[in-house]
């Protein structure tokens, strides 16, 4: 390394008296010595000590880099560096759950270099798991990678550049649009002549997608007709955006009766807690969420055939499902054809309850109730399979689920007994007799069978009469073990009921009634319903004329 003293005087030529600084480049102080130049408006001579390289060193008026003099501009100013950023991610929508990936180029594009330059990118919250790398190019030089925001120190020499790639996660409730920006600023020292290109934003559309799904089942494949059903809907979002717009329907088939449902939603899915008949239910689904309903209806006892029920699930205004096949589930079965069959006075029928495709077997029957009349169902002779004592014995309902009156044992072994009366004036002709197993149920075979036996109970006197001088007393026994009540109808000639008298009879207790204390005047025949089982009941009535003696008995018939 040599020395060199170089005398620096600047010597105004022209123009008003005063001393200038000035920065002077490209003259050489190396080797040379005390070099004196002049260049138009004024001279420089002087001494200085400077290595070959290194620097910048400051003097008061001039600045001196690596053994050059630099800037020869009036006054000190600074360098300049024009820094100009872009950004993209290559698209004009974007899809909230899914990846997005921006690419941010930040360029030196002179005169001077810029060291220290700082880029930035605050990371929209909408955008989740940032990370970003970075490589330079032309002598450019950044961080290599990172996480978050970008707050970054980027070194570029005139034409340098530095390339970040940062991706993450669009949150799937995101909506609306989508802007990033990215940013550049020159370090200190360095002036940026145009600073409209420091600045990039990058904004995208979203547009929500939701691959919503649905499914549908009841766990069989043969429905029973006068049974309940019950299916098992689950609503679904795959993503990978949310959804808070979507509806679920289910429209219940007619055959279908009392259908009622419930719902409730896992993962952050809603729905509506209950409801009955159709599901027209608005949902929220959450990415991963699930909506599940229970529909319990009861299938029409008339119904035939096959029972089909569908279930589908739709996405809300402004979003998409990519996968539309799945939003769409039918369950359907097929109606066991039952035994049913119509019961009367005398009916005795063999039937079995051999359950069929894993669904327990139901036999259904039919019996005409006439007005102020009784009757009694007896099953018995059946398998030990179907139950303790026999099977269930059921009087139901129009609607094929309600239970009007159950059966109890009779007697010993396997057999039940069902006894009611039609106390009204009007013929019951939509009620059934319903039989199903109480043991056994979807493993019941051909061999579990019983018999089933059906009767008229209601027993009559046909003559009594309480007009002129006669009177007539019932005498109404009751044999039996236990208590038969009931209500004893009196009858016109013409067949116009005149009266009625209710009655108990205890264990093996007798009734005494003057008929003219009930009916006065009258006469006629009468008829006895009663809960007894048939033929329980035995009496008759006693026609008096007090003023000769005579009497008249007729004996209480039971039907045939």
């Amino acid at each position: 390394m040599r020395l060199w003293t170089l005398a620096l005087r600047l010597v105004l030529l022209a123009g008003p008296a005063g001393a200038q600084t000035y920065e002077v480049s490209w003259f050489t102080v190396d080797g040379g010595g005390a070099t004196f130049s002049t260049a138009g408006s004024f001279s420089v001579g002087g001494t200085v000590g400077q290595a070959d390289a290194g620097g910048p060193h400051v003097g008061a008026t001039f600045s001196l880099s690596g053994g050059f003099w630099a800037g020869a501009t009036a006054g000190g100013t600074s360098p300049q560096a024009d820094l100009q950023v872009t950004k993209t991610d290559d698209q004009t929508t974007a899809v909230p759950g899914r990846p997005i990936t921006y690419t941010i180029v930040v360029q030196n594009l002179g005169p001077d270099a810029a060291i220290g330059a700082t880029v930035t990118d605050i990371v929209p919250a909408a955008i989740t798991g940032a990370t970003w790398t970075c490589a330079g190019a032309g002598g450019g030089s950044c961080t290599p990678s990172g996480s978050g925001n970008i707050n970054d120190t980027a070194n570029l020499p005139v034409g340098g550049t530095a390339t970040y790639t940062l991706t993450g996660i669009i949150t799937a409730s995101a909506t609306g649009s989508l802007s990033n920006t990215a940013t550049v600023a020159a370090p200190g020292g360095v002036v940026d002549p145009v600073p409209r290109n420091n600045s990039a934003t990058d904004t995208d559309m979203l547009t929500p997608q939701a691959d919503l799904s649905i499914t549908k089942s009841d766990g069989q494949a043969i429905a029973v007709p006068g049974q309940p059903v019950t299916y098992t809907i689950l609503g679904a979002n795959a993503g990978p955006s949310d959804t808070t717009g979507a509806t679920v329907t289910d429209n219940v088939p007619a055959i279908l009766i009392g259908a009622t449902w419930t719902c409730a939603g896992s993962g952050g899915g809603t729905c509506t807690p209950s409801g009955s008949g159709n599901i027209a239910d608005a949902v929220g689904l959450p990415v991963g969420a699930t909506v599940t309903y229970t529909l319990t209806a009861t299938v029409d006892p008339q119904a035939t055939g096959t029972l089909a029920n569908t279930a589908t699930i739709a996405i809300g205004a402004g979003a998409t499902d990519p996968v539309p096949r799945n939003n769409s589930a039918t369950d359907i079965d097929t109606l066991l054809a039952e035994a049913r069959a119509e019961l009367s006075h005398g009916s005795v029928y063999v039937f079995d309850l051999a359950s069929a495709g894993g669904v327990p077997n139901v036999d259904l029957f039919h019996m005409r109730q006439e007005p102020y009349s009784s009757y009694e169902i007896v099953i018995d002779e059946a398998s030990g399979d179907l139950g303790p004592a026999g099977p269930l014995l059921e009087r139901m309902a129009p609607d094929g689920t309600t239970v009007l009156q159950a059966s109890v044992p009779v007697g010993v072994g396997f057999s039940r007994s069902l006894r009611w009366a039609n106390a009204t004036a009007a013929t019951i002709d939509d009620q059934d007799v319903r039989v199903r197993s109480d043991g056994c149920t979807t493993d019941c075979g051909p061999d579990d069978t019983y018999r089933i036996r059906a009767y008229e109970t209601t027993a009559s006197v046909p003559r009594f009469n309480n007009s002129g001088t006669q009177v007539t007393v019932l005498l109404l026994q009751n044999p039996r073990s236990e208590p038969i009540a009931g209500t004893i109808y009196f009858w016109s000639a013409a067949g116009a009921l005149v009266a009625q008298q209710s009655f108990v009879l205890v264990p093996h207790g007798l009734l005494a009634l003057n008929t003219a204390s009930v009916a006065p005047g009258a006469g006629g025949a009468l008829s006895i319903a009663h809960d007894g089982p048939y033929d329980a009941l035995v009496g008759k009535t006693v026609a008096l004329e007090p003023a000769t003696g005579f009497s008249f008995d007729t004996p209480l018939l039971s039907r045939p």
